[in-house]
């Protein structure tokens, strides 16, 4: 049996491999040969060191002193493996038990160089396996592609094939083949894109690359990454490694070809101004460029070792199968022939093709030349020409409003079919996108396994198969206001493109229920299920994160709002209607006649409807229930229905007329004793039951057939399902004047109710009311608050943006300002409705940057508002270089701060003591300062008298009986040491047995808690740590405690110390800082540094009752000067200062000049974003900066420009030098 060595990199990955590692430790137990754990820590700063000494002794630890990044971590651990199989997982995979045994067995073939695991990763919707991958060369870069390959699903792969890379992160590699080829080649730090140079590394050297659905293992994708970096700078890594490897790898001149008229192409579209995507390529290959000598050496060494084309290996990758494989290195010229045949020869070709034919709808989608609300609909089916219920609701709703407004509707077309742009009327364009191949193929492979129509479910996850729908959103988002999407399935991809827009759904049915009839086993298939899931998803995600609903009948309304706890206020009733007038009334004895003309004999009956469930449904239903029973009554069924019945037996006396124009079925409505609609499921209301009375037809229907049209009651026919076919004949035997007095009854209701000149008017009049409110907010100032930390867990930061939110909109007395939160991660506020959410490539007047500033973008973003102010809580982190991992990123932090309180225009200090650090630490002018102090919510944090309530608290969270409360960080400034050594003075003493000490917060230190384990050890027995504790139940754990101890060194305000007050506590606390501003008398204070003092306040509070009393007291009195309110107050006073303040046309110009060569300096000079240190303010080099700014100023040619050069550069030189 083999054996295998396990290569785990990790970064601060504590909970990730406490979580996993089990697992693996499982794996390997199972796993008959000897085998080793080898763990490269990038020098992590948590307790992952700690956690791995204590339980996992037979791991052998790698320690990188800095994070040197994931390839050379790998390399490290690889080349001090012990064993000739090395398997390499991310510290974020689970294993399964069996895992190991189904990868090692292919390298009995020597020819194998790696094996990948099937890999698992959950989304928020399903599970994709994102092992198997297929070669992809898009006309211009190399790429990974996943998840359809060799025309079949990658959940379909059930037996072993060749792939195109084997993972880092879950496959296993022969050592040394790796170590040959050299490892992760470094060029591609610091992460991304590694593995699959070094697996096509191999494949040129004519090794074999296999994927192994026999061993499973399950990923949370990107669970390290993010840690360390943000998307943006991922996706811009991806993609300059993607041009690396292309130049690093390909030499088929097909290939080289292509790629070199790519980037042509790409130069000469990044000119144009709408071509954003294109001219961030290009700075990003600016950006590769720099790596490209080590490229042009790799492949001067490595040319000899090439045994296969690019061409042969994109062949070979693409999931062949295994058993097929007899790998011959001198490869026929029969064989040649056949791979340019199957291979990528024809995928070039083809991608070429569709290059050339690539739509610019920029030029397609029209510009109204008008100031109307544009309105863009988005419909999952094709509504033109009108053949079915939802192209005639949509085009009634929408052609109608065009009259008022400009509106766009946007539908899905089939594949193979055209795109088409059709002028409906001079404000209202349809454009019709076809389907892409590879949407159509997986719609068709989908409707097979789950039996049933899935054309719009598909769109909710995969709307990005469809090329060309995206750039019409790019196009259309740029003009339009309101979005509505027609049935549920565009929503996931509005909040994506178009989430700070007004979104609406229009909720044509209960579609959960719908779409329910849509498959053949709802209930026992299991892809079924899964879809209806989405359905059931989705139709929650457009209830609640749409701005209206529109409702079509009450039915549906009441059970939307039933089943999705929807507020009815956000219902708009638009009922479905039809065009009445256009439906010429015809008389009973008109239709006599004429049926006398045609020669038609016996009584005439007519029903209509397209081919989906409750329509099939209900012809069935006259086919086997009403036809055959009566056969002097003839039947004329309208649609495509005829197809679907073709193999049944139908009676001679029911006639199928297939699809026919309108002209053909007002012949046959002219001819109709009686309509009928025999429906027994389905959702929304029904068009025809509308059109057969708008032109005068008796109509027999069942209740639900006529759901929210009970107007009708007292002059429809109703019918059950046993009594249907009795219903027609007696309502045939009728009066002619009963019949006719009917009908006219029905027609005079069509016309005052479901005209589609009327059923729109709800919401007309709400997007008048959006519009005047836009009116109304174009001539407000707006004014932005930085709220995009709010998804994190509640600390004191969190706490003052959102009670800030909360409460500023209600200081604006005068309606002056409109107030914005920016906002980008999709979460929404709860309580908070008075605020809409925006980003910050909006318009705004005022910006107000709520939380220290972390790289240069955040600078950017001060200097882009027209007016900025800044809010910093303290200087902690710029008095401590400890609590970075570099002196230079503490530097650049300096450097940062220093930055943003310059550039901005006012600063909020959140105490005096705040404000004299900064005054003191930056030179910055005392008048430029304003203190807001902070405040609380005493209807949250207050005395809880339920001693019920506290207990079963005690109970839930095992908390003793008495104890000390400590909550904050573990950062060396909050004093933790003396906290300890303080109670380990007194755990002893008599008054003091029955206490302990509580600790509630997270560790954020980032060389973790283990500076405090002396202090811990001695009193460990008696502390009880929580880790970070809910805010739904912070006051209670204040109102549990008997005393709170807050012995911090620095803070800039101390916010709980005011939760302690209003919830009864008394405080000791140390006399440092801000916290005797914020405490005032109300608090027993101590100078923190000696321990002494504060072990004997914590004694003469537990031994003195009065004394306790008068703390209490005091504390609730000294609370009530701090409110949210007035915290909200001050802060609207400081932004109208801002707002009103006098202009200085040369500070403006001055700042607007320094933002645009900041851009300049960020456009080339890489992108200078980056979470662990301030990168751009290292790169700016003055020299750089100097001639940049040279060629800036002399190429803008203004009056005195050189001035306000050397204004900007000596600016810039200082903030650097600091």
């Amino acid at each position: 049996m083999k054996k295998v060595s396990v290569v785990i990199p990790t970064y601060n990955g504590k909970d990730l491999l406490e979580e996993h590692l089990p697992f693996l430790r499982a794996a390997l137990e199972a796993y008959p040969g000897d085998s080793e754990i080898i763990i490269v820590d990038n020098g992590s700063n948590d307790e992952s060191l700690l956690f791995l000494s204590r339980n996992y002794p037979e791991a052998r630890i790698i320690k990188n002193k800095v994070n040197e990044g994931f390839g050379p971590a790998i390399n490290r651990g690889v080349k001090e493996a012990k064993y000739d199989i090395v398997l390499l997982l991310n510290n974020d995979i689970r294993v399964e038990r069996g895992f190991i045994d189904p990868l090692v067995r292919h390298f009995e073939d020597p020819s194998v160089f790696a094996v990948v695991s099937k890999s698992l990763v959950k989304l928020a919707d399903r599970v994709v396996n994102e092992s198997v991958t297929v070669p992809g060369f898009d006309g211009g870069l190399i790429f990974s592609h996943q998840p359809f390959v060799g025309g079949k699903t990658s959940d379909k792969i059930k037996n072993p094939c060749t792939n195109f890379h084997a993972s880092g992160g879950f496959g296993a590699f022969d050592r040394n083949k790796f170590l040959e080829l050299g490892g992760f080649d470094d060029i591609f730090h610091p992460f991304y894109y590694e593995d699959v140079d070094l697996s096509y590394q191999a494949w040129k050297r004519g090794w074999l690359i296999l994927y192994e659905p026999d061993s499973v293992v399950h990923h949370r994708s990107h669970a390290t990454s993010l840690k360390v970096a943000t998307q943006s700078y991922i996706s811009r890594i991806e993609i300059r490694n993607r041009f690396l490897i292309t130049w690093k790898t390909i030499s088929d001149p097909v290939f080289v070809l292509s790629h070199l008229k790519w980037i042509l192409s790409l130069f000469l579209r990044s000119f144009r101004l709408s071509k954003k995507k294109e001219r961030r390529l290009m700075i990003i290959m600016l950006f590769a460029l720099r790596r490209l000598p080590a490229v042009i050496a790799y492949r001067i060494k490595n040319a000899k070792y090439t045994r296969l084309s690019d061409n042969r290996i994109f062949y070979l990758a693409a999931n062949r199968d295994t058993p097929n494989l007899k790998f011959d290195r001198l490869l026929s010229e029969e064989t040649r022939k056949r791979s340019q045949k199957d291979g990528i020869m024809k995928t070039i070709g083809t991608n070429l093709e569709k290059k050339s034919a690539k739509m610019d709808f920029s030029s397609i989608v029209k510009r109204y030349e008008n100031t109307r609300t544009t309105i863009s609909v988005y419909v999952p089916f094709n509504f033109l020409p009108q053949t079915f219920g939802g192209g005639v609701r949509c085009m009634n709703v929408y052609e109608n409003l065009s009259y008022i407004f400009n509106v766009n509707l946007i539908g899905i077309i089939g594949y193979g079919e055209k795109f088409q742009r059709i002028e409906v009327n001079e404000n209202c364009t349809a454009y019709l996108i076809p389907m892409s191949k590879e949407y159509c193929d997986l719609l068709n492979s989908e409707q097979e396994k789950a039996g049933g129509l899935l054309h719009d479910i598909l769109l909710t996850n995969e709307y990005k198969l469809i090329p060309n729908l995206i750039d019409i959103n790019n196009q259309l988002e740029i003009e339009t206001d309101i979005f509505v999407s027609a049935q549920p399935y565009f929503f996931k991809m509005f909040l994506e493109y178009f989430n700070d827009k007004i979104l609406i759904y229009e909720a044509q049915n209960v579609d959960y229920d719908l779409k329910r009839t849509y498959f053949q086993h709802p209930d026992t298939n299991e892809s079924a299920k899964y879809y209806l899931n989405m359905v059931s998803e989705v139709e929650l995600l457009a209830c609640h994160k749409s701005e209206y609903i529109l409702g079509v009948s009450n039915e549906d309304v009441d059970k939307l709002c039933d089943i999705y706890n929807i507020n009815r206020n956000k219902i708009v009733m638009v009922p479905n209607g039809i065009d009445v007038h256009a439906c010429q009334y015809i008389y009973a004895n008109k239709r006599k006649i004429n049926r006398g003309m045609v020669g038609k004999s016996g009584k005439h009956v007519v029903f209509i409807g397209s081919a989906h469930g409750p329509n099939i449904e209900s012809v069935q239903y006259i086919l086997d229930e009403i036809a055959g029973k009566n056969c002097n009554i003839h039947y004329t069924i309208i649609g495509n229905m005829k197809l679907t019945f073709k193999k049944k037996m139908v009676p001679p006396n029911v006639h199928f007329t297939g699809m026919i124009s309108e002209e053909e079925k007002k012949k046959i409505y002219g001819t109709a004793d009686l309509a009928i609609n025999p429906m027994f499921s389905g959702s929304g209301t029904n068009l025809k039951v509308l059109e057969y009375l708008a032109y005068g037809i008796p109509l027999v229907s069942t209740k639900f057939g006529m759901r929210g049209l009970g107007v009708f009651d007292h002059c429809i026919y109703y019918a059950q399902k046993d009594n249907f076919l009795e219903i027609i004949e007696r309502t045939l035997l009728l009066p002619a004047d009963v019949l006719e007095d009917n009908a006219r009854k029905a027609r005079k209701i069509c016309e005052e109710n479901f005209d589609k000149s009327v059923i729109t008017a709800g919401l007309i009049n709400v997007i008048k009311e959006t519009e005047k409110q836009r009116e109304w907010n174009n001539d407000k100032l707006r004014i932005a608050i930085d709220g995009r930390i709010l998804y994190r867990n509640m600390t004191g930061s969190e706490r003052y943006i959102y009670e800030l939110v909360k409460n500023i909109p209600n200081e604006d007395q005068e309606n002056e300002y409109e107030y914005c939160l920016i906002n980008n991660t999709g979460f929404k506020l709860k309580g908070v409705s008075n605020i809409q959410y925006i980003s910050l490539k909006e318009k705004i007047d005022l910006f107000h940057r709520t939380y220290q500033v972390n790289n240069y973008n955040d600078i950017l973003e001060l200097l882009i508002a027209g007016k900025s102010v800044f809010s910093f809580l303290d200087l902690i982190m710029c008095k401590n270089h400890d609590y970075f991992l570099k002196k230079e990123d503490h530097d650049n932090y300096i450097s940062l701060m220093n930055l943003a309180f310059n550039f901005s225009d006012r600063i909020i200090a959140i105490s005096e003591h705040a404000k004299k650090d900064v005054v003191a630490t930056f030179n910055i002018s005392e008048e430029k300062i304003t203190v807001v102090y902070l405040g609380i919510d005493l209807d949250k944090f207050k005395i809880v008298n339920d001693g019920k309530a506290i207990n079963d608290f005690r109970m839930e969270y095992n908390l003793p009986k008495k104890y000390l409360l400590y909550v904050g960080t573990d950062y060396p400034h909050k004093n933790l040491k003396n906290l300890f050594i303080a109670f380990s003075k007194i755990i002893n003493l008599p008054e003091m047995r029955d206490y302990s000490l509580v600790i509630a917060g997270n560790s954020y230190y980032r060389k973790g808690p283990g500076y405090l384990q002396a202090y811990l050890e001695p009193i460990k027995h008696r502390v009880v740590s929580l880790g970070y504790f809910a805010d739904e139940n912070m006051h209670l754990l204040y109102n549990a405690a008997d005393i709170f101890v807050f012995p911090s060194l620095y803070e800039g305000f101390g916010l709980t110390v005011l939760e302690a007050f209003a919830c009864g506590v008394p405080l000791i606390c140390s006399n440092a800082t801000s916290l005797p501003e914020v405490a005032g008398d109300a608090a027993y204070m101590v100078d923190a540094k000696d321990p002494e003092q504060i072990a004997a306040a914590i004694l003469d509070v537990v031994k003195n009752p009065q004394l306790r009393n008068m703390l209490v007291k005091r504390g609730l009195e000294r609370v009530k000067q701090f409110t949210w309110e007035k915290c909200a107050k001050n802060t609207h006073n400081i932004y109208k200062q801002v707002l009103l303040g006098t202009k200085d046309v040369g500070k403006d110009n001055e700042k607007y000049l320094r933002l645009l060569l900041s851009k300049i300096v960020d456009g080339n000079m890489s992108y200078l974003g980056k979470n662990d240190g301030v990168i751009a303010i290292e790169k700016l080099k003055l020299e750089n900066l100097s001639h940049l700014a040279k060629l800036f100023f002399n190429g803008m040619r203004r009056d005195g420009i050189l001035f306000l050069q050397k204004l900007v550069n000596h600016y810039f030189k200082k903030g650097l030098r600091k």
